[in-house]
Order: C-alpha cells, then structure tokens, then sequence
C-alpha cells in the first residue's frame, strides 16, 4: 500500500536545489544600502536567502521581528515597492519553505500507518468471516459472499436472510469498507503528486481524503456486524425493542457477528492538525499574494522616512523653478495659445502636484527623473514659442515704430497712411490680447505687407520746414549770446526769420533798383516821359508788395513751426551730429518714462552718439551730466543756438511726441509715448 521511499528522497534533493540559504556574513555593499532604513542589530540578527526569477536577482530577508523584505539586487540594491515583483521573488522560497518535505511526508504516513494498523486484524478477520475477502454481498446476488461460509449462512438465515439485520449489515460494511479503501488511495495518490508547485492543490485532495476517512472511520463501528464498542452505557439498551427493526438505532442492531473493531484516533487527529498546520502556511496564491503585499508594506514602513526626506527637499528643489516655469508658460499661452505646451504644462502640474502629497507608492529617484523629463519638455516648448512671440512683438513694434514716424511728418495724414495705421493698430491690439501660434505666419505676412506700404509713402513737402532750414542758423547766431529767457527767445524766432526776409527782399529790390533805373539813368538810356515813370513806379510798388508777401509768409511759416514740424527732420539732424541730449521736463516720478530715457541713451549710444543727459524746470537747467551745459538759466538757450538735438520728455496725461520751432532742434515727448523699455518715442530711433 505504501511506495514512499524513492519519492521522498526525490522530494528532499528538489527542496534542496530551490532554497540557497546565505549563510555567512551579508556583503559591505547590501549592509551599507540597509543601513539607510534599517538599526545595524536588526540586520545582523537577520536571515538572508537568495532567489532568482526571469534573470533578476532578490534577496529575501526575514527580520527578528517577524517581517520580511525582498531586495532587488540585479543592479545594485532597491527595495521592492511592487506587490507583483515581490510575488513572483517570494513564491518559490515560500513554498520551499512551507510546503511539506520529506520528513513532513514521513511524518504524515506514519500517522497514517499506525491509524491503519490498529484496525486492520479486526477489519481482515471480518471479511473473511463475512466471505467479503473473496465474494461480494449484495441484494441482487442474495449477499453471495456470506452464503460460502457456513457459519455467516447459518447465522444470515436466523435473521431473517440477505434482507435481514446480518445480509444487510455485511452490504453496507462491503460499501463503507470500499468508501475507505477509495480514501487511502486519494490520500496516496495526493501525497505522492505534493511538489513545491502544486502544494496547496494537492493539500487539499489530501485533506479532503483524511476527511474522509475520519467520518468512515466514526461510522464503521456502528455496523451491526461489531460488537458495541468499549464504555458503552448497558442503560441504553433498555430502550430498544425485543426484535429490532430498520428504524432502529444502530446499537439496538448490533450483533457482535465480528470482533471489536477500534481506530486509532489519536493518529488520525495528529494527521489532520498537521495537514491544517501546512495549510496555514503561506503555500497558496492568495496566501503568498497576501505575504508579499505584507512585505512591500514593511518595505515601504522602513523607506517612509527616508523617501519623506527625500521628497521634501526635492519639493524644495524644485519648487522655485515650477512656480517660475508655470508663470512664464502661464502668461505666454495667455498671449500666444499653443496646444502642446498647454499639455505639457498640464502633465507638469499634475506630477508636481502628486510630489507635493508624497504617497508610499512614490520612488523619489524615478520621480526625479520623470520630473526632470518634463521641466525639459516645457522649457524646451516654452523656448521655442517665446522666441517665435518675442519676435512677432519685435516685429510688431517696429512696424509701428515705421507707421508712427510717417504719421509723425503729418500734420493731416492721407487717407492711406491712416488705412495702414489703423490696420497696424487692429494687429496690435490683436497680438496685445492673445493670438494661437498658429496664426504667426498670417501675421508675419500682413505685417511685411505693412512695411511695404510704407516704404511707398514719401517725406511730405513742408514750407515750415524749409524756412527752418533756410532761417534757422541765422536765428541761432542771433541768440547765441542771448541772455533773454528761453520762453522769449522761442517766441520772437518767427519775427527774426521774417526781419532777415525783409533784409533779403529790400537788398534784391535796392539791388534791382541799381543795377537797372539807376544804371540806365546815368547813361542817358532812359528817358523819363510821365507813361515811363509811371511803369516804373507801378514795377517798384509790385517788388515791394512781394518782399512784403514773402516776409509775411517766412513770419507765417515760421509761426507754424513753432507748433509743428515733420518728425523726418529732426532725424536728419540726429543723423548729423555726433551728440545729442535727453532731457527730462520738470520733476518726473515715473519709473515708465525713466525706462524710456534709459533705453534711448542705449540706442543713441549705439548708434556711437555722445549722449548728455539733463533735468529742467522752466527751461532752466537744474543738473547735468554734460558740464559744457552747466546748472543755469543759459544752457537750454546754448543747446539750441548750438544746433544740438535734444529730446525733452515730460510727464503728462497727455502722449504725444512733437517737434517743433524755428529755433533750434527740440523734439517733446510726453505720456505713453514716451514711458516703458520699449517705449514708441525710441523705436521710430532704432527703425529709422
């Protein structure tokens, strides 16, 4: 009945070749990486085994205290988070581990076996006597077996034949018998399957086995065909009736045809506890699943502390560049709308967001790097747009920089350079108020349009101008040594301009007067009848009225350009001298128009100019940085009598830049004109 012998020694040499104990001390560099997480004590009274699954090494690690760790050691040394990973390390060593080996099969076989031999002579003895051993007994056959044994037949037909108390007590032994007979196999059969893989499947036909044969075991006594069994109550008895019938207890049946019939329990509940012991053990799926979560989460438990730690000061690390990284992109898609870097920045802020609730499921090294990964997709993206948006604004504002200095030669603009200038000013309200990236080329385009046109309008023909030209170094002389103030000065240009017109015209007409009546009179070539006087009096008064008209119109003229003058001029004379000055009008608070002053000392300073810079209140200069123009009442009336461009910024409501008067070369700005880095007043500088 019983082949173990061969099948154990075969079972021990397999448990042997998946279980590899270390036995020796652990190496430096696995005590180094477990003393981040774990008390040196603990590790040395720690028992390490290694494993290997798929190409991938682990050490299993079980602490004093009853915990167990997986470490992943195929590349250096890492925890392991994963249930699935630490699943797959702790199947094989778990089952090496617990499921039953060689002495436990021994051990359950000779339960078995001493179970088995204490009934085995009764149970023999019985089936002989009953003719069970050779023949069968069943209604069909008339219980045959008993009929060849005389004693079985003579006892058989004394109560009442086959259908009897006798016939049917050996049919039903002949039944259970075989029921336990099945049992011992299924139980051999399962015993002798029991591999480290099929553990718990096997376990449990062997459980159900024993099971089995328990219950047959508790019921076969209870057959008529043995006697009652030991410390039965006789008082029992009493109850039962002179002739039994089928409805009758079993002891009211019992005939004691057999001997006494007794299993050895005790072997049979030592079988059964250690069958139940095995079970318990982690040698199942859904146990060994429920082991590795355990030790992920001890795992986790000794990596908590540290992994804080490391979160925290990564959230520190990079919280400065996100909160930058998120503006920056934040107020570029708010002006320039761009699908991807909207998504990247989108799965920036979720991960971020997850660093900033740190959970155990988190390594702070993978997190670093997928981090890492997209800060650089979004600077990149980021990058990208904002040096295409940079430019369109560049662009943008030079074009308009181009518009403004045309519209700054008018005093009227035409019809088409107001067409052009209001198509500018739509773009630029459109850029100002957000555009998708997609749109870049369509504005690009229409903006070289723009400059185009541009390059097509002309520098108007302006009277002011010219008698600027012609009149204005004359004035300066003038006032050069003036010690008028500079209210005065301006003021009276016009009348000087028309003074030295009227100089002009009475020399040509005192000239013509010489070189023609004068000069044929004397030669006797003019005879002077009264028609002739007449003509010649009629000639003078109409070269006297058109030395008036032109000193009107120079006084005119010049008035005019007290108040306007084309922008286009004072570029001109920018672009002749070597020096110019910036002034600031009055006391200005403005940190704007500041900027825009800074900015314009750079470009003109770019351009290789001498830049002076300079504060006035009144035309009085209150300080400089120039000490040819020294803190006086004089040195605005010097700048302009020198012929020096300035530039004088004043802050006002109202945005404006002008140039304008007959003396010197000013240029006045104020306003949003003039305010900001990028301010319009030093763009139509930089595009001229």
């Amino acid at each position: 009945m019983f082949r173990h012998t061969a099948f154990a020694v075969l079972f021990a040499f397999s448990f042997m070749t998946i279980l590899s104990v270390q036995a020796g001390a652990i190496s430096q560099g696995l005590n180094i990486f477990l003393n981040q997480y774990i008390s040196q004590g603990s590790i040395n009274n720690s028992t390490f085994a290694n494993q290997s699954v798929s190409n991938n090494t682990y050490i299993i690690m079980q602490i004093p205290t009853g915990q167990t760790i997986v470490i992943n050691s195929t590349k250096g040394f890492s925890l392991v988070m994963s249930n699935a990973t630490a699943y797959s390390a702790l199947r094989s060593y778990l089952l090496a581990k617990y499921a039953p080996n060689a002495t436990t099969i021994n051990l359950l076989n000779s339960y078995l076996l001493s179970f088995q031999r204490t009934a085995a002579p009764p149970l023999a003895d019985c089936l002989t006597e009953t003719g069970l051993n050779k023949n069968t007994c069943t209604v069909g056959n008339a219980c045959y077996s008993c009929l060849t044994v005389p004693n079985c037949n003579t006892a058989m037909s004394q109560t009442g034949g086959p259908t009897g108390v006798l016939g049917e007590a050996i049919a039903n032994f002949s039944i259970v018998y075989a029921q336990l007979n099945a049992s011992y196999n299924a139980y051999n059969s399962a015993i002798s399957r029991i591999t480290p893989n099929n553990t718990y499947q096997d376990m449990l036909v062997l459980q159900q086995a024993v099971k089995n044969i328990s219950y047959v075991s508790s019921i076969l006594p209870q057959n008529p065909l043995f006697p009652l069994p030991q410390g039965f109550n006789p008082s029992t008895l009493a109850g039962c009736p002179a002739v039994p019938v089928a409805t009758s207890p079993w002891y009211c049946k019992s005939l004691g045809y057999c001997q006494y019939l007794k299993f050895n329990q005790s072997s049979l509940y030592n079988m059964q506890a250690e069958i139940t012991n095995i079970m318990s053990e982690p040698v199942s799926n859904s146990s060994i699943m429920a082991y590795a979560k355990n030790s992920t989460l001890a795992a986790k438990a000794f990596l908590q502390p540290i992994e804080v730690k490391s979160f925290v000061s990564l959230l520190a690390y990079y919280y400065p560049k996100y909160n930058s990284t998120v503006l920056n992109a934040t107020l570029l898609l708010n002006s320039f709308y761009n699908n991807t870097l909207s998504a990247r920045l989108s799965r920036l802020e979720s991960t971020f967001t997850q660093l900033a609730s740190y959970n155990l499921a988190m390594n702070s090294s993978e997190y670093n790097a997928t981090l890492s990964q997209e800060f650089r997709n979004v600077s990149l993206e980021y990058s990208s747009l904002n040096s295409m948006y940079s430019m369109l604004k560049s662009n943008a504002a030079n074009t308009t920089a181009i518009v403004l200095q045309k519209e700054l030669d008018y005093q009227i603009e035409p019809p088409s350079l107001a067409a052009v200038a209001y198509m500018q000013q739509r773009l630029n309200n459109k850029i100002v108020s957000g555009i998708k990236s997609d749109q870049y080329s369509n504005i690009s385009s229409t903006l070289q349009g723009i400059r185009s046109k541009m390059a097509g309008i002309g520098t108007p023909i302006s009277m002011a101008a010219l008698v600027k030209g012609f009149d204005g170094g004359f004035i300066g002389g003038i006032f050069s040594k003036s010690t008028s103030p500079i209210q005065s000065n301006l003021a009276s240009g016009p009348m000087y301009a028309a003074l030295l017109s009227l100089a002009i015209a009475a020399i040509l007409i005192i000239a013509f007067y010489f070189m023609t009546f004068r000069r044929l009179g004397k030669k006797q070539r003019l005879h002077l009848h009264k028609a002739a006087k007449r003509a010649w009096m009629i000639l003078f008064i109409i070269l006297v009225i058109i030395g008036i008209a032109y000193v009107y119109m120079t006084y005119s003229y010049a008035a005019s350009a007290n108040s306007f003058l084309p922008v286009s001029g004072f570029i001109k004379q920018m672009d002749s001298h070597s020096s110019i000055v910036i002034a600031q009008n009055g006391s200005i608070t403005n940190a704007s128009l500041l900027q825009c002053e800074s900015a314009l000392e750079q470009t003109f300073k770019s351009f290789n100019k001498s830049v002076s810079t300079l504060t006035m209140k009144n035309y009085t200069c209150v300080s400089s940085s120039n000490s040819n123009y020294s803190a006086s009442p004089y040195c605005f009336n010097q700048i302009m009598s020198a012929g020096t461009p300035i530039i004088v910024i004043s802050q006002s409501q109202n945005s404006s830049i002008t140039y304008k008067g007959i003396y010197g070369h000013a240029l006045y700005a104020s306003g949003n004109a003039a305010s900001g880095r990028a301010c319009y007043l030093n763009a139509i500088f930089k595009v001229h």
